[in-house]
């Protein structure tokens, strides 16, 4: 619910579509907005419990980068290990990009400086290219080409939740709210021996990045 959502197609997350219209409320101020989005089906009474909840517990939610604490260490960390054989490889760089496109990566990459996300890198011997990528809100997304990273790692053989199980554990219930994660990926640091794996390469001789 960090995240804004398009409230005339109703779109949630990755590809979840909602049964009813949306209608956009904001939860901080006029001089800091906090939008968010319920249904507009809610009774008036429901909607208004609904809205006062949220906005008692708005701290919980993240619109920037600078709102996410992250996940401390000793919870959860991404590791990196790399299977026997493999060698460290650098891509080649990206020679063909539109400047509007080298202006949108530039501020990302600042915003990412700005929060800690990430960090300038000298040297390296695993270097991968970004990936810009336009969102259906006409915002960016970079995104890093790991491919040849993952295929020098094991696969997590973790088990996840059964989609169809979760739905019908939510059967009977009157309400069913989903929250989507501002840029989830930032939220769990890489282990520290792990880092200088996933260095990055920015066009327009921004420079390095992990």
């Amino acid at each position: 619910m960090g995240n804004p959502i398009d409230g005339n197609k109703g779109k949630l997350g990755h590809g979840f579509m909602s049964a009813d219209k949306l209608g956009e409320i904001n939860v901080g101020d006029a001089v800091k907005p906090r939008p968010m989005y319920i249904s507009v089906n809610l009774n008036q009474g429901y909607r208004s419990k609904l809205i006062d909840l949220l906005k008692e517990f708005r701290d919980c939610f993240a619109w920037d980068y600078m709102e996410m604490p992250r996940l401390d260490r000793s919870i959860i960390e991404h590791r990196l290990p790399i299977k026997p054989r493999y060698r460290p490889y650098k891509q080649p760089p990206q020679t063909i990009f539109k400047e509007e496109v080298l202006t949108n990566v530039k501020k990302e990459v600042e915003r990412l400086l700005e929060a800690n996300f990430i960090q300038p890198c000298r040297y390296a011997e695993w270097i991968s290219r970004i990936v810009p990528i336009y969102k259906k809100n006409g915002k960016m997304r970079v995104s890093i080409d790991f491919r040849d990273l993952n295929k020098a790692t094991p696969m997590d053989g973790y088990p996840m939740p059964v989609a169809d199980l979760l739905v019908d554990a939510a059967a009977g219930y009157e309400v069913i709210s989903f929250m989507d994660g501002n840029a989830g990926y930032n939220q769990i640091f890489i282990a520290i021996e792990d880092i200088s794996k996933t260095v990055f390469r920015c066009p327009g001789h921004i420079g390095l990045f992990e």
